[in-house]
C-alpha cells in the first residue's frame, strides 16, 4: 500500500489515504477522463492562473483529444504539473470549458514506472459500467468510509516517531 499526499495539497483539505483498488476505482468513476499524458509546455495566462499543453499517450476514461489542455487556477487543490514530464491525469470538465482541472486530493501524479495505479486501472476498463453502477458506488464508499477509519501503518508508525522525537528533545 502507499499513502499518497502531495506537498500542494497541505492547504487543501484533503485527506492522505491509502492507494487501495476501492480508492482507484472511485477516482476512476468520479473523474470526466483519465488518462496518460505529457506535459509538453505550461503557460501563466493570468494571475494564479496557469495552462498547461499535455500530449495524450494512453486513454483510460473519457474522451481525450491529443493535445489537450489543463488548467490550474489559485484554487489550494489544483494540481500544477511540471513540464516535460508524464503523468496519470484524473480529469474534470473546467467551469463549462474546453479546458480540464486535476486536484491534488485525487490520483494525479507523475508516472513512476511500473505503476500499479495504472495497471489496476487497465484491468479495470474492461468492467467500468458494472464496477461504476450505483450499487458497486455505494459499497466501495462505504469501504473506503471504513478504511479511513483506521489509521494508515506508516501514518501511525510516523507519529510514534515525531512524539519520541518531542520526547527526547524536552529531556
Amino acid at each position: 500500500m502507499a499513502c499518497l499526499a502531495s506537498p500542494q495539497s497541505l492547504a487543501c483539505s484533503c485527506l492522505a489515504f491509502d492507494v487501495t483498488k476501492d480508492v482507484v476505482i472511485d477516482r476512476l468513476c468520479s473523474s470526466d477522463v483519465v488518462f496518460v499524458g505529457y506535459v509538453e509546455s505550461s503557460m501563466r495566462l493570468r494571475d494564479l492562473i496557469v495552462e498547461y499543453k499535455i500530449w495524450t499517450e494512453e486513454t483510460v476514461e473519457g474522451p481525450v483529444s491529443s493535445p489537450t489542455y489543463a488548467i490550474s487556477d489559485s484554487n489550494s487543490c489544483s494540481y500544477t504539473f511540471q513540464a516535460q514530464r508524464r503523468y496519470l491525469i484524473f480529469g474534470n470538465e473546467y467551469e463549462n470549458t474546453a479546458y480540464i482541472s486535476a486536484s491534488v486530493c485525487d490520483l494525479t501524479g507523475p508516472i513512476v514506472e511500473p505503476s500499479f495505479v495504472l495497471e489496476m486501472l487497465r484491468d479495470a476498463k474492461e468492467n467500468l459500467g458494472d464496477l461504476c453502477a450505483e450499487d458497486a458506488l455505494a459499497e466501495r464508499k462505504r469501504r473506503i468510509s471504513l478504511d479511513r477509519m483506521t489509521i494508515p501503518e506508516s501514518l501511525e508508525k510516523r507519529t510514534k516517531e515525531l512524539l519520541n522525537e518531542d520526547a527526547h528533545a524536552e529531556e
